[in-house]
Parts: structure tokens; C-alpha cells; sequence
């Protein structure tokens, strides 16, 4: 069973945009005359901060749209630069202080659009399926080095069902990994196992079955989620559907979505709400416990994610931690 940790930099290889050119591509946006100077006035105080992108924008206008149920989910744990002038504190901030810092335009408005460009370009075109003998080759490669009863499944160049055993994390939100297990018949699993009604969940470390390695299946663990993620309207719970759905629609199961569940990385709301506060300490466990992780295409940009890969390298001295990055020419035994 291989452990990876995939980045934007795997998903470029499938014709995804990495979160740079998602950014700059905001520009492109078709908005009124007031949101696209919301927008801009969100750029022009954000490009003053080392972490500009388009999840930070996602914040700020996750912010301004709801600050009520903003403040609830992080208890004040979020970057208070990113909304207020840092004197002044979250709880107090008003709609002075917010317009002090950006345009009038609808909040809402700008994040629909920000949201339906993020949908939109993490769809993988099927063309780039003829690319997928690249994961073939590395998860053999994996299964060669680890040994193991993985190797019973694999034919040939390339692995099919039950041969594709492995965790994979990941902070990307395209549907590379899921169109290649579709590909390759593997059992794919949002998390590390199945619940019903499609609810993206994970067993907790009470469960006795927790992490159990002999179950089979392509297991995904979404640290910031997915684009068919959503909060259902009724339930409030976490789910998700076959395909990208509309805000206002239905599902074929019937649900609602309210918002859509993918997260932006701001301190705290990984310890705040399931199934985030899971995979995050599953991906501990797994750190300090394996000997070998796969990083590929990782910016280590996130500082809670980046907190755990330093913690694991001084409690795990068995732990080795192989690196791809875009320099790399190819993959070798």
C-alpha cells in the first residue's frame, strides 16, 4: 500500500491550472461595473500579503458574504488581516471597517463566479486520459518497492481493481484521481470507508476498524475537499454527488445543496468541522507511523499541512519523504 501526498503540480500534468494561474486568471471574470470593483479592491489590499491567491479571495468573500457564520466556524481563529486593519479586532469590526478595506459590490455575487471558475477549471478534459500510463507507472513502481500482496493484481504496464490499494491525500480539487480510478476499475473511496446516504465521513480513532489496511480500495482523503462536495440544505451534513451540481438544485438522492463544502486554508478550520478534522490528524498518524511517503507536485504552502510533514521528520526517523518535483526527468527504480 503507497501513501501519497499529491499537489497542483500532479494535476498540471492532466491540464489543470495550478492555484497561481487560477489566481491570475481572476482578471478574465465576467462581472458588473460594483463586483468587479469589489474584486479588485479584494486584490489590491491582498497582493500586499505574501499569501495572495485565490483561496485567500475565497476567504475574504466567504467573510463579507456571512460574517455571522464565518465567525462561528473558526472562533476568531482566522487571519484577521485578510478582512479588518489589523488594530482592529474581528468581534468589533463593523461595516465601517469593511468598507474602509473594499468595494460596495455583492459578495455573493463575486464568489458564485469565483466559485463556477474553480468548478469549471478543475474538470479534467478526456483527452488527457492518454496521460494516465504516468500514474500507472508510478503506482508500479510503488508496488515494486513496497512488495506485498499488491502485486497479485497487477497486470502488465498497468494496475486494475483491487491492485489499486493506496492512500492518497491531497489539497487539490479537480477530478484527476477520480477519473483515473473510474478508468482502471479500482474501488474509490472518499475517505477510508463507505457511509451511507453519500456522506463524505471517516472512522474515528475509537473505532476499532480505524485505518484498517486489509480493506481494499483506492482511498482519496480531500484535505480541503472537492468540487461535487456540498452541505446539503436539510441536513446540514457533508455530502457528495456524481457530478459538479448547482447551487438551487437537486441531487439523483434527492438532496439539496446549500453551499458548496470545498475550504480555504485559514487557521483553525481544520479543527472545527468533520470530515477535515479527520483526514488532517489521519495524515498525522499516517506520517508518524509509515516509512515512506510520495510527494508530488506540493508547494508546502499551508502551514498546518507543512506543521505536520516537519513534526513527522523529527518523531519518525524511519520515515523516508521522496519529493517530485517539475525537475524532475523521469522515474527511476
Amino acid at each position: 500500500m503507497a501513501i501519497l501526498f499529491l499537489g497542483a503540480g500532479f494535476s498540471k500534468t492532466f491540464g489543470i491550472p495550478t492555484m497561481e494561474e487560477m489566481t491570475r486568471d481572476l482578471a478574465t471574470l465576467t462581472l458588473d461595473v460594483r463586483e468587479r470593483q469589489l474584486l479588485e479592491s479584494i486584490r489590491a489590499r491582498l497582493s500586499n500579503y505574501s499569501h495572495y491567491d485565490i483561496e485567500a479571495v475565497l476567504t475574504v468573500l466567504d467573510y463579507l458574504s456571512d460574517p455571522k457564520r464565518v465567525e462561528q466556524e473558526v472562533v476568531n481563529a482566522a487571519p484577521t488581516q485578510f478582512f479588518i486593519v489589523p488594530k482592529e479586532s474581528w468581534a468589533k469590526a463593523g461595516l465601517e471597517a469593511l468598507n474602509r478595506c473594499y468595494g460596495i459590490g455583492d459578495p455573493n455575487k463575486v464568489k458564485k463566479a469565483v466559485i463556477n471558475h474553480v468548478k469549471s477549471t478543475c474538470q479534467m478534459k478526456p483527452d488527457k486520459e492518454g496521460l494516465f500510463p504516468l500514474i500507472d507507472k508510478l503506482l508500479i513502481l510503488l508496488d515494486w518497492h513496497l512488495g506485498g500482496p499488491d502485486l497479485r493484481g497487477v497486470l502488465g504496464e498497468k494496475p486494475v481493481g483491487n491492485s489499486l490499494n493506496h492512500r492518497v491525500f491531497t489539497t487539490n480539487y479537480d477530478n484527476v484521481l477520480c477519473a483515473y480510478a473510474n478508468r482502471r476499475r479500482a474501488h474509490l473511496v472518499n475517505g477510508d470507508g463507505e457511509v451511507s446516504q453519500n456522506q463524505v465521513r471517516i472512522h474515528k480513532r475509537t473505532n476499532s476498524s480505524l485505518f484498517h489496511e486489509a480493506e481494499q480500495g483506492f482511498k482519496i482523503f480531500r484535505l480541503h475537499g472537492y468540487i461535487t462536495w456540498f452541505i446539503d440544505k436539510n441536513t446540514q451534513e457533508i455530502r457528495y454527488s456524481g457530478e459538479v451540481l448547482p447551487l438551487g438544485g437537486r441531487s439523483l438522492l434527492g438532496d439539496e445543496p446549500e453551499r458548496e463544502a470545498m475550504i480555504f486554508p485559514i487557521g483553525g478550520k481544520y479543527i472545527y468541522r468533520e470530515p477535515y478534522c479527520d483526514m488532517f490528524f489521519y495524515l498525522k498518524d499516517v506520517l508518524q507511523e509509515k516509512k515512506l511517503v510520495t510527494v508530488i507536485g506540493y508547494s508546502f504552502r499551508d502551514a498546518d499541512v507543512v506543521g505536520l510533514f516537519v513534526d513527522a521528520s523529527i518523531l519518525n526517523p524511519e520515515l523516508t519523504m521522496v519529493l517530485l518535483d517539475p525537475k524532475a526527468k523521469e522515474i527511476k527504480k
